[in-house]
């Protein structure tokens, strides 16, 4: 399993995270609540948490070669979801 994650500055990540999770929620299997997500791509998965100033974001997948394509996706919606422009850094 190939993984990575990016702590995001977000002011309102509770609302990023449940637009995220209610978005993906028409094509995938998701769960979520006030403080947790997650969102399985089948051979790959999402999990998102909110911390202190953020979002956490992890990735896991099973093909090393998805973890590029994933991560592009995943920073693309977010950055529509939150509303703000967002860094998002990637670290294995």
């Amino acid at each position: 399993m190939n993984s990575c994650e990016a702590k995001i500055s977000l002011n309102a990540a509770q609302r990023c995270l449940q637009r995220l999770c209610k978005h993906w929620s028409h094509k995938f299997q998701v769960r979520f609540d006030d403080r947790e997500g997650a969102i399985d791509f089948g051979t790959s998965r999402c999990e998102l948490q909110v911390i202190d100033g953020g979002l956490l974001v992890r990735l896991s997948v099973d093909d090393p070669q998805e973890l590029t394509e994933l991560q592009a996706a995943v920073a693309e919606h977010l950055d529509r979801m939150a509303g703000e422009p967002l860094q998002v850094d990637w670290r294995n």
